[in-house]
C-alpha cells in the first residue's frame, strides 16, 4: 500500500487548526444563549420546509439554519451543541488562511495572517455565537484561495465547479455574499492577468453559480425590495466613525487599531514611493482590495439603505488581516525592523486576547429572578420588545423550546406563552387591564424597547395604572419591574 505522506505546510496548518479549535472551544457555552441565536435555534427545530418558508422573509438566507436542523436532531439544543458547529467552521478557516499564504505568497505572510486571525477577540466572539457568520467567513475564505487556484491559467473543470459550488453556499448562507462575488468580478475588471483568465475559465464558474442561485434569485429580489420600502432598525453612518468602530473590533483595542492603521498607511506610501507596483501579483491586487472595498461598499451604500454593521462585515477582516501581514512585510529588507512590528502587532493581540468574550446579555439571571417572583405569588409577564420570548423561553424551560418543531411559525408559539401568561408586546396597546386585575403582580420585562419600539408607551400607562414595587437590572439591556 502506497504511504500517505504530508508534507511541511500541511502540518502546520493543522497545528493552526487545533490551536483554534482548543482557545475557541474553552468557554463555547459560558455565555447566555440570546437574541439571534435562541432565534436560529428555534427555526432549526422546524421542518425543512417550514424553516425554509419562514426564514426566506428574514435577513439571511437558510442555509445555515438547515445545517443546524440536522445538528441539532442528533446533538440538541445546549449552548455547548449548538455553538459548536461554529467553532469547528471557525477552526477550519484558519487552516485556509494560511495555505492562501504559503500558496501564493510566503510562509511568513500565512504564519502572520493565520496569527492575527487567531488572536482575534472579534473571530472568536463569533465562533461562541450559534449563527451564521463564523461559516460565512469560511465560506468567504476558502472561495478566495479557489479564486486564486483558478487563476493558474490552466482549464481545470474541478476547480471551475469547485469555485461554482463555494460561491453559491456562500449566497445561500449570507446576502453579503453578493459582496465577495462583486470583489471577484471587480478583479477582472482592474486587474490585466484575471482579465485575460476570465473568458477561458473563470466566466463558467460564475455561469454555474448562476444557475445554483437562480431558485432563490426571487426571494433575494424580494427581500432587498422590502428593505428598500420599509427600511432597517440600522441608522445612516455618521461620518467615518463606523469604518473606525470596526477596525477596533478587528485589531482588540483602540490603540492597537491605531497603530495597525499607521502600519498600513507607511506600507502604502512606501510601496508607491518605491515604485513597486510593477512587480506586485495579481493575488496580492486582490488582497488589496479584499478588505477596502468591502468595506466601503457597504458603508456608501448604507447612505441610501442603512446595512453597515460590524457582524455582517466579519468576512472583510481576513482582507485586513492580510493587509496587515503585507504591510510588516514590505520591511524584509531591514529584517530587525520587521522583527519588530511582528513582535509589536502580535503581541498587543496577544496581550489584550480574551477567550471568553462577553455578549453582555445577563438574560439566563434575569429569567431565574423572574420564576422565583413567580413562585411567591400570581403573577402576570409582559416583556417588550416582543421577539425578547425565544430568548426567555429558551432559559425559562427548555422543554418549551424544544416544542419548536409542533408550531407553524413564530405566531403559533406566542399563543402558547400567551395561555401561560406570558405576554410578548410592542406597545401599550398590549397591555388588557381586565385581565391584568386578576393577577396579584405584574412584571415587566424591558429589554431596551424603547430602541426598538420608540414611544411605545408601555412603561409610563404601567406606572399611571398601578404601583411599582421593585426593579432590577440585569446586563446590559434588561430591566424587571413589578408592579402590584
Amino acid at each position: 500500500m502506497k504511504k500517505i505522506q504530508i508534507n511541511q505546510n500541511t502540518w502546520i496548518g493543522l497545528f493552526w487548526v487545533g490551536l483554534n479549535f482548543v482557545s475557541k472551544v474553552l468557554f463555547l457555552s459560558k455565555q447566555n444563549v440570546v437574541g439571534d441565536e435562541a432565534f436560529s435555534i428555534f427555526y432549526a427545530q422546524m421542518s425543512i420546509p417550514h424553516l425554509f418558508g419562514e426564514l426566506v422573509k428574514g435577513n439571511n438566507p437558510p442555509l445555515y439554519e438547515i445545517i443546524l436542523h440536522g445538528w441539532t436532531f442528533v446533538f440538541g439544543i445546549s449552548p455547548m451543541s449548538v455553538r459548536f458547529l461554529s467553532c469547528v467552521f471557525a477552526s477550519i478557516t484558519v487552516y485556509i488562511i494560511y495555505q492562501i499564504g504559503v500558496q501564493f505568497f510566503s510562509k511568513r505572510i500565512g504564519l502572520l495572517a493565520a496569527g492575527f486571525y487567531t488572536l482575534s477577540n472579534f473571530f472568536i466572539f463569533f465562533s461562541h455565537e450559534a449563527r451564521v457568520y463564523a461559516l460565512f467567513a469560511l465560506l468567504t475564505t476558502w472561495s478566495f484561495l479557489l479564486f486564486f487556484k483558478l487563476g493558474d491559467g490552466q482549464k481545470n473543470y474541478r476547480r471551475i465547479f469547485l469555485l461554482a459550488l463555494v460561491n453559491s453556499l456562500l449566497l445561500y448562507s449570507h446576502y453579503f455574499g453578493t459582496v465577495v462575488i462583486f470583489i471577484q468580478g471587480l478583479a477582472f475588471i482592474l486587474i490585466r492577468g484575471y482579465r485575460i483568465l476570465f473568458l477561458k475559465s473563470y466566466l463558467w464558474s460564475y455561469l454555474i453559480t448562476a444557475g445554483f442561485y437562480l431558485p432563490y434569485a426571487g426571494y433575494f429580489l424580494n427581500r432587498l425590495n422590502s428593505v428598500h420600502q420599509d427600511g432597517t432598525w440600522l441608522k445612516p453612518p455618521n461620518g467615518l466613525e463606523p469604518i473606525y468602530a470596526l477596525v477596533v473590533k478587528m485589531s482588540n483595542a483602540p490603540v492597537i487599531a491605531v497603530f495597525f492603521l499607521l502600519i498600513l498607511v507607511i506600507a502604502l506610501i512606501k510601496t508607491i514611493r518605491s515604485k513597486r507596483l510593477e512587480s506586485i501579483s495579481k493575488e496580492q491586487y486582490v488582497i488589496f482590495i479584499w478588505f477596502p472595498v468591502s468595506v466601503l461598499l457597504v458603508f456608501l451604500f448604507s447612505f441610501v439603505m442603512p446595512l453597515f454593521l460590524n457582524r455582517y462585515l466579519l468576512y472583510s477582516g481576513i482582507g485586513f488581516y492580510f493587509l496587515l501581514a503585507f504591510s510588516i512585510e514590505i520591511w524584509r529588507e531591514r529584517s530587525y525592523l520587521r522583527s519588530i512590528l511582528t513582535f509589536l502587532c502580535l503581541g498587543g493581540m496577544l496581550f489584550t486576547i480574551d477567550l471568553n468574550p462577553s455578549n453582555h446579555r445577563e438574560v439566563k439571571s434575569m429569567v431565574s429572578y423572574v420564576k422565583e417572583l413567580n413562585k411567591e405569588s400570581n403573577n402576570i409577564v409582559f416583556m417588550c420588545p416582543d421577539y425578547l420570548h425565544l430568548s426567555y423561553v429558551y432559559h425559562h424551560s427548555r422543554d418549551w423550546f424544544n416544542r419548536a418543531e409542533d408550531f407553524q411559525n413564530d405566531e403559533a408559539f406566542k399563543e402558547v406563552l400567551r395561555e401561560e401568561n406570558i405576554f410578548p408586546i410592542s406597545s401599550s396597546k398590549g397591555l388588557d387591564f381586565n385581565k391584568i386585575k386578576t393577577f396579584d403582580k405584574v412584571i415587566y420585562i424591558d429589554a431596551a424597547a424603547n430602541f426598538s419600539y420608540p414611544n411605545n408607551a408601555i412603561l409610563p400607562t404601567l406606572e399611571d395604572s398601578l404601583k411599582l414595587i421593585g426593579k432590577n437590572h440585569f446586563e446590559t439591556l434588561f430591566d424587571v419591574y413589578v408592579f402590584e
